[in-house]
């Protein structure tokens, strides 16, 4: 029997750069260690294209050993569906995984921000 593919949904209101995008990096069950490693954050439109492109700005690695990992948005994003991806590489090889993996998907999705003066 096929495994299910999971997708886990972020929902984040437009322009809101305060609070950081948590999400756990893992292989199978096991957290990723992330020592010796760097991580950096992309984002496409679900209907594609690069929307926010490959960067280290604005992720932090919240657990060296946990795999906790997050991304604080530092520019406005349209209102819309998005699938975002943190890529890890390892220090001395040079070698890439990309998060979620596995037909895993990270599904963040851009509400509009209320109008002001409510």
């Amino acid at each position: 029997m096929a495994a299910t593919n999971k997708v886990t949904t972020r929902e984040v209101t437009s322009g809101d750069f305060a609070t950081a995008m948590p999400y756990t990096l893992k292989q199978g069950d096991t957290a990723v260690d992330l020592t010796s490693k760097t991580v950096e954050f992309l984002m496409i439109n679900a209907s594609g294209g690069s929307v926010i492109a490959l960067t280290g700005t604005g992720v932090v690695g919240d657990g060296v050993s946990t795999g906790q990992v997050s991304y604080t948005f530092s520019t406005a994003i349209p209102k819309g569906t998005y699938f975002g991806f943190f890529v890890v590489t390892t220090t001395a090889t040079g070698f890439i995984d990309t998060f979620p993996h596995d037909g895993n998907k990270l599904k963040i999705v851009i509400n509009p921000a209320p109008a002001t003066g409510l």
